[in-house]
């Protein structure tokens, strides 16, 4: 058993399979530091057009502060002493930060399912970072996955039992659920009614313009301004 060991994870929201990773992670180390990545969820990293599920919006609708209590509830609740953890931010996408967040001497405990994991365990040593893998697994080995619980929860589907038992009451409890659900429906919104919104927090003189704009294209006249007819299309549709 080692002094300090760390792990790292999005836990997006924390399941069974997180759980079990956590918990052989501890048993090897006195003392275990949990790096939670994609922290801030509304960096320059996360968007919709991210080429790696991961990176993209509607795969990290947990805020950090989510996903700490989650771990520390479940944690506690597993029968770990709270003073023998802590959660820190794990910056993976700029792995140069990650040295402000954990010491160097620390042992990284990791798990492999596919060339993902094979890629942060190489990343790591590179840093100098001393590492022992714990198992290695195909992805059908899986217990379950972050993905499998947000599908469930937008579907409204059974998604608690994949969860420890303290991570579902957390959720339950602040209504997280719901957040995958607004997720969906969000990247499905069209960009219209954002014009219109943003139409109608302008000033008075915009606002007269955008009545203008509805008025005309009602009984049929065709502006010379492209721009104009354009705005005022979409307004007429949005109206429908």
């Amino acid at each position: 058993m080692v002094a300090i060991g760390a792990v790292q994870g999005r836990f997006q929201g924390l399941h069974m399979g997180h759980m079990e990773f956590l918990l052989e992670a501890k048993k090897r180390c006195q003392f275990l530091i949990i790096g939670v990545t994609n922290y801030d969820i509304h960096s320059q990293y996360i968007k919709n057009d991210a080429k790696l599920n991961r990176f993209q919006e509607q795969a990290n609708p947990f805020t950090y502060f989510e996903r700490l209590m989650m771990i520390t509830e479940s944690m506690v609740e597993a029968g770990v002493p709270r003073e023998e953890f802590t959660i820190v931010p794990f910056p993976i996408e700029v792995p140069e930060k990650i040295p402000n967040f954990v010491p160097e001497d620390v042992v990284f405990f990791q798990t492999i399912y596919d060339q993902w994991g094979r890629n942060k365990v190489e990343q790591l040593q590179k840093m100098g970072y001393q590492t022992e893998v714990m198992w290695e697994r195909t992805d059908a080995d899986r217990l379950t996955s972050g993905t499998q619980v947000r599908k469930l929860m937008q579907e409204g589907g059974d998604w608690e039992s994949l969860m420890p038992k303290a991570a579902a009451k957390y959720v339950k409890e602040h209504h997280l659920e719901k957040k995958c659900v607004g997720k969906q429906k969000k990247d499905k919104k069209l960009f219209v009614p954002i014009i219109m919104r943003s139409l109608h927090k302008r000033k008075n003189h915009t606002k007269s313009f955008y009545l203008n704009s509805t008025k005309n294209i009602s009984t049929g006249q065709i502006w010379k301004n492209p721009l104009c007819f354009f705005v005022s299309a979409l307004a007429k549709n949005f109206r429908q």
